[in-house]
């Protein structure tokens, strides 16, 4: 395979901005974000509607804060201006190689890729690669945060033929040596006489089952260890002290403001937030590794689940739990990892759900 193109500066903003999308997925960052804008915003109106201020400072301060929304909107919301922005400020700097304007030249070697334009060269073993993002004119290589390469969609002729296999191959030489581990590991618990649990999953209820999962560990004992007992405690007395306290309305913001961020964690389980969440952490994942086939073997220290490019081995010991889920169970983890398996499973020994939940 070998690619030869241009990107202009309106496919690099497009990558840009999806950078900047993707660096703002952070809650931290998505609060800071609202509260530099409508939350200022809503703070001053709150205050100049509680007549501690003449009308006329009153109408200067919401102004003022007015200005400061639409100034915080461009500098922090994620926007095609901002990336305009923060290409102009890449050339200022000096973080912007001239030589990036040239034909790029992108090709494998070995199993690496290699792309080169004007006197720069630059290499990315397959391996290393974490995600294709396909957005509307380009497509992007990732290494975990950072953008490797920018290929426009027109580099494969006109058409996007060449697209699926380009992005077969990358797959296939990501995780080669992960598919031999999954044969030898399946080789050997075969030897061992172990009989695998078949089952398969689409992205869809993958994600379905995660949500319940989540939620249904606030159902039993997983989800209250003693720091998230105190913490939901903590949160509700403050919640109730801002509703029904009588006090000035600037303490009661604070309590209110204080509760939300200790009941965070259980507003987003519970909400919408949930589902976004969730798509985002798998997002890697389902890109490269589609692959919806899975098998859950036993043995006498461990669970072994094998897919077609990951091998997960859970030692019994590191399991605090399993519970039962709509269509299926849900493992629980000591590394807070949550692993879904689902109903309707075939293969030598169909009792996997079951056996999970002995």
């Amino acid at each position: 395979m070998k690619l030869s193109y241009t990107v202009s500066q309106e496919e690099y903003l497009s990558a840009l901005l999806y950078l900047l999308r993707r660096r703002g997925r952070a809650p931290w960052r998505r609060f800071t974000a609202f509260m530099l804008t409508a939350g200022q915003l809503l703070f001053v109106l709150a205050f100049c509607l509680n007549g501690a201020l003449p009308r006329e400072r009153a109408a200067f301060l919401l102004l003022l804060s007015g200005a400061v929304l639409v100034l915080n909107a461009c500098l922090y919301l994620p926007t095609r201006q901002r990336a305009r922005i923060l290409l102009r400020r890449m050339k200022r700097s000096g973080q912007w190689d001239p030589e990036y304007e040239k034909t790029h030249r992108l090709s494998w070697q070995e199993d690496k890729l290699a792309l080169r334009y004007g006197r720069t060269e630059r290499k990315l073993a397959a391996a290393s690669v974490t995600q294709l993002v396909r957005l509307r004119e380009v497509l992007l290589v990732m290494t975990g945060d950072a953008l490797f390469c920018v290929i426009p969609l027109s580099a494969w002729g006109g058409g996007e033929a060449g697209l699926p296999a380009f992005q077969a191959e990358v797959r296939e030489r990501k995780f080669r040596e992960s598919k031999q581990r999954v044969r030898a590991a399946r080789e050997e618990l075969a030897a061992q006489g172990s009989a695998p649990y078949r089952y398969s999953y689409t992205r869809e209820r993958y994600l379905a089952d995660l949500k319940r999962a989540h939620r249904s560990a606030y159902a039993g004992r997983t989800g209250w260890p003693l720091p998230s007992v105190l913490r939901a405690a903590g949160g509700g007395l403050l919640l109730a002290a801002a509703l029904l306290q009588p006090a000035a309305w600037g303490w009661r913001a604070l309590a209110l403001l204080a509760a939300l961020v200790l009941l965070y964690p259980y507003l987003w389980t519970f909400s919408f937030l949930l589902g976004g969440r969730l798509a985002r952490e798998t997002e890697a994942i389902v890109s490269f590794a589609p692959g919806r086939e899975a098998e859950f073997y036993e043995t006498e220290s461990s669970l072994v689940f094998l897919g077609e490019v990951h091998c997960l081995e859970i030692p019994r010991e590191d399991v605090l739990a399993v519970r039962r889920i709509r269509g299926g169970a849900a493992l629980y983890l000591k590394n807070r990892m949550i692993v879904p398996v689902p109903d309707g499973g075939s293969g030598a020994r169909t009792g996997g759900i079951q056996a999970l939940l002995r």
